[in-house]
Parts: C-alpha cells; structure tokens; sequence
C-alpha cells in the first residue's frame, strides 16, 4: 500500500515538472516569437 502512494506521489511530481516544462517552453517561444515582431 505504501508503495503504490510512493508511486503515485513521484508521477504527479513528474507530471507536475512536465507541465512547467511545457509552459516554460510556451512562455519562452512568445517572448521570442514577440521579440522578432517588435523589432521588424
């Protein structure tokens, strides 16, 4: 039972990391994406 909570705790951790991940990415292509608009 223990096990299966230890689990369950590391994979939303992980899912977690993988959604900032994710909108770090997002964050960071608009800001570039943005940038190169601005200074045209």
């Amino acid at each position: 039972m223990k096990l299966t909570a230890i689990l369950g705790a590391s994979a939303r951790q992980r899912a977690i990391s993988l959604i900032e991940g994710v909108l770090y990415l997002v964050i960071a292509l608009a800001v570039i994406v943005g940038g190169i608009v601005f200074f045209q």
